[in-house]
């Protein structure tokens, strides 16, 4: 993940003011990781509603990226 987001960085992709590799790597493992986590944790918790994970993935995914994505502008 660390080489996948140096490339992203490499090539302009990423906010200009991200420059720690190390950091914005474990950020994007942590969000996908959390999500991952309290859908294993309370999904047969009949306490707790979860939308579909599916749902929540892809939104998590895209909010993260929308945080971390240059300005196409």
């Amino acid at each position: 993940l660390i080489l996948c987001v140096h490339e992203a960085m490499n090539a302009g992709r990423l906010r200009p003011e991200l420059t720690d590799a190390l950091t914005v790597a474990q950020t994007l493992w942590g969000a996908l990781h959390g999500a991952s986590a309290l859908f294993i944790t309370f999904e047969a918790d009949p306490w707790v509603r979860l939308a579909p994970f599916d749902d929540a993935s892809r939104l998590m995914r895209a909010a993260v990226m929308r945080g971390v994505l240059r300005d196409p502008t």
